[in-house]
């Protein structure tokens, strides 16, 4: 782990093996080479990687690897589809327990003996909208943190492809096989397949990023189908000053569950705009993906040779209005994240 490439990736160089060779022609021959062996190699490699590991291990090592872990599904997919089932079962238990208020039922003669069990319900009906704001809210395993998290990634994955194309390059490690330094010419094959390699990398993390997008955003729509009514706090409330004053319930008592409520009320009212609005973030990501093309951010000159001719020009123009655009839109539909910007 501490060497800078794997041990494919450190086959003796010119002079050490390839006896009688020219320079490009051994750098050609070992780019394939390497292309034929890592790829049983990291088969065998990702599948016993914990997901924690697999972009952050292979991040320092080649671009091949760091590709093979961005792509493998346990670095993203995986995760998030065995959370989101078990949270929306768990969200659909608690909300099983969450009701509206009902009406007092009975006559005159044992209406305070009604109210008094009312009174309980609504007390324990508090305590079942604590354990549903637990799991809807609370940081950090709160179904709207959660998402807000695994948003942030796919974000963060949005850069990084931005940044691939914008710098015209992939870390310095682009071919898979760590690369001269410049110690080695390429030639004009070597070139070509070495830009090849880019591409399919690229291509390859694009692909993965519209499947993150779509999981997501299937994530979100069934967690938006779960959110409480924000309100619902509170017309327990009205509800229960309304029980108080037919068995005389001192008023602070009725002020202290009110107080609650309203703070309940309040997460609620929070966690629903942060959802909608995570949401709505998902869906500009998403048009992100539909409107990109490699065709519009890329253009490669095919008579090109060396250091050209694996690094394929980006159009600035339309990197940057691609993502000007992007936050146009955020910032269209979130109007207070502009301000607070």
């Amino acid at each position: 782990q501490g060497r800078s490439c794997p041990w494919p990736l450190a086959w003796p160089r010119v002079g050490y093996g390839y006896h009688g060779q020219s320079a490009a022609h051994a750098t050609s021959h070992r780019v394939a080479m390497t292309a034929e062996a890592l790829d049983p190699v990291l088969d065998a490699i990702v599948e016993h990687l914990a997901s924690g590991m697999l972009e952050g291990s292979f991040v320092r090592v080649c671009r091949r690897w760091l590709h093979a872990g961005i792509c493998h599904p346990s670095a993203f997919r995986n995760p998030v589809e065995a959370w989101y089932p078990t949270m929306c079962q768990q969200l659909d238990s608690q909300l099983l327990c969450i009701r509206e208020p009902t009406p007092v039922e009975g006559g005159a003669e044992d209406e305070g003996e009604v109210a008094v069990e009312d009174l309980r319900i609504a007390l324990e009906h508090a305590e079942e909208e604590l354990k549903l704001t637990e799991l809807a809210a609370a940081y950090p395993m709160g179904a709207t943190v959660v998402l807000l998290r695994h948003t942030c990634r796919l974000s963060c994955l949005m850069h990084w492809i931005h940044g691939t194309h914008l710098g015209g390059g992939d870390g310095g490690c682009a071919d898979g096989g760590g690369g001269d330094g410049g110690a080695n010419p390429v030639d004009a094959a070597t070139a070509r397949r070495l830009g090849a390699l880019r591409r399919g990398f690229r291509q390859g993390e694009v692909e993965e990023f519209r499947r993150r997008v779509r999981l997501l955003a299937r994530a979100a729509a069934g967690l938006r189908a779960r959110l409480p009514d924000p309100e619902l706090p509170l017309r327990w409330a009205a509800w229960f000053e309304e029980q108080g004053d037919i068995v005389g319930l001192p008023e602070n008592h009725c002020a202290r569950y009110r107080s609650q409520r309203e703070q309940v009320a309040a997460v609620w009212a929070n966690n629903q705009r942060t959802l909608l609005t995570t949401e709505e973030h998902i869906a500009a990501l998403d048009e992100w993906c539909g409107e990109f093309s490699e065709d519009n951010c890329f253009e490669e000159d095919e008579g090109d040779s060396g250091r050209e001719a694996t690094s394929p020009r980006c159009s600035g123009t339309a990197c940057a209005s691609g993502v000007a655009s992007l936050l146009r839109r955020l910032l269209r539909r979130c109007p207070r994240l502009g301000g607070s910007a």
